[in-house]
């Protein structure tokens, strides 16, 4: 099935050169109307388009259709460099908007988002979104505009936890003289050689951690990367940092807009927040539910002693970060942010003892599970209105489908007269909601019913996507499960 999420920049290409077909019109002078081209933007994104989405969604709705977004999804991911480097390409005008996690401008001589990566600051999701909605935030942004730039907003991403390879990493003697793989981040790196270990630049991306002690990542990343060696564990209730994200402009493409545009960009970048915490929540979700069911990973917990242990000795990382004053006003600031939000650590610590994580009180009751089979020809596909874009219309996409759910695994198998084949992976079960996992990393997600023996697969866009050939026709069961 062909990777639905690394085309969005294609499909909005396509959609602008489809015309402007929906977009308002004037009148010309013949009495008639003309329509109105939309304004293109190309962004740059060193993530997944997942966590772009909420702006994307916002600039669609706010602009009637009147601005499209061509993006490029993680940019250049497999470089080491990606994310400054995506920074200096918006600087040049390669591309008019960025979205890059704060931590790459630090080396870019842009400090103000420092206090955003202080170890054990931002510690909670709920603490992130209540910082990123205040001024402070707005007060940040605006040190890129040294580099060119324009801030739009920051989006919230994931905390970063403590992954133990060879070792747990809870006090902080357990990382004395360790090897720790990490985002490239001059504050993270600072952190950790004031444990006494050894910050390592890695891309992740699925590359071999067998060199390392240990690494820093959430848990959506740990279970999508294939990190849960045997034995490993996760401090689960230690959030080491956060990875926030930045949307940033070209300051000369951006001043050049009209004023609306302007106006509308920002706005969209303000009003993204929510959906875009409520994305990080469900990956973090359905990456604790893959965990769980493959158990090779152990969730740990420090002690209030040993947390507290931590934190004094970050000292000469704080005493680095708090030379600078903005930084200090800043980290203090966030501190005071806390009030109200003592319990959200614990509230958002991963466990596969309770919660979303917890394969036998997540999926209880799993009538999904068995064997369901549909059959259409290329025909059908063809001219189902269903059908997303040209590229869904290959050999892969028709004939006769099988779907197999199983213990939190799932195989799809197609047949035709051209050529057969299958692919698998993993599925949540959340409510009506069903999650497929592909093992090369992609994700569809779509509502789901049952009738007697009979499956019906519906698209939801707010979801995220749901291929033709899952939807197309109801799925008959030719098999239980149990």
């Amino acid at each position: 099935m062909r990777d639905h999420t690394k085309t969005l920049a294609v499909s909005m290409a396509l959609l602008v050169a489809a015309g402007t077909a929906g977009c308002t019109s004037t009148g010309d002078r013949a009495g008639g109307t003309r329509p109105i081209t939309p304004t293109v933007l190309k962004v740059f994104n060193t993530r997944s388009s997942d966590e772009l989405q909420s702006f994307v969604d916002q600039v669609r709705t706010l602009s009637g259709g009147r601005i499209t977004l061509d993006v490029t999804n993680k940019w250049h991911s497999a470089d080491d460099q990606a994310e400054p480097d995506a920074v200096k390409a918006v600087e040049a005008g390669q591309a008019a908007i960025g979205f890059v996690p704060t931590r790459a401008f630090h080396d870019l001589g842009v400090t103000s988002f420092d206090a955003l990566s202080a170890p054990l600051t931002v510690d909670s999701l709920a603490l992130e979104q209540r910082v990123l909605r205040s001024d402070l935030a707005t007060t940040m942004l605006k040190g890129v505009a040294t580099l060119g730039l324009h801030g739009l907003g920051v989006l919230p991403g994931p905390m970063r936890k403590p992954v133990g390879l060879t070792r747990k990493l809870i006090a902080p003697s357990d990382y004395r003289g360790t090897r720790i793989a990490i985002s490239a981040s001059p504050v993270s790196a600072r952190a950790l050689a004031a444990l006494g270990a050894t910050a390592v630049a890695s891309r992740f991306e699925g590359s071999s951690m067998a060199k390392y002690d240990g690494l820093e990542q959430q848990v959506g990343s740990v279970a999508g990367n294939q990190y849960d060696a045997a034995g490993s564990t996760v401090t689960a209730n230690v959030n080491l940092w956060a990875r926030p994200i930045v949307l940033f402009a070209n300051t000369k493409m951006f001043d050049a807009l009209p004023a609306s545009t302007r106006a509308l960009l920002q706005n969209a970048a303000v009003a993204a927040l929510p959906a875009a915490a409520k994305i990080q929540a469900a990956a973090e979700a359905d990456g604790l539910g893959q965990l769980c069911r493959r158990a090779r990973v152990h969730f740990v917990d420090a002690t209030a002693a040993q947390v507290a242990q931590l934190r004094s000795a970050f000292s000469p990382a704080y005493g680095w970060l708090r030379s600078n004053p903005e930084t200090a006003t800043a980290i203090d600031r966030i501190n005071a942010m806390r009030s109200g939000l003592q319990d959200a650590v614990t509230t958002e610590t991963p466990s596969c003892d309770t919660g979303a994580g917890n394969p036998s009180k997540r999926n209880a009751v799993k009538p999904i599970e068995g064997m369901w089979r549909t059959a259409f020809s290329k025909t059908e596909l063809v001219a189902s209105p269903l059908l997303i874009d040209q590229e869904e219309i290959n050999d892969d996409n028709w004939g006769t489908q099988t779907l197999t759910f199983a213990n939190g695994r799932y195989k799809q198998t197609v047949t035709n007269k051209v050529k057969s084949g299958s692919n698998s992976g993993t599925y949540d079960v959340r409510g009506d909601i069903l999650a497929i996992h592909q093992e090369n990393g992609e994700i569809f997600t779509m509502r789901w019913s049952i009738y007697k023996d009979t499956l019906t697969l519906r698209r939801d866009k707010t979801l995220g996507v749901g291929p033709t050939p899952l939807v197309l026709k109801p799925w008959t069961q030719v098999a239980t499960g149990g």
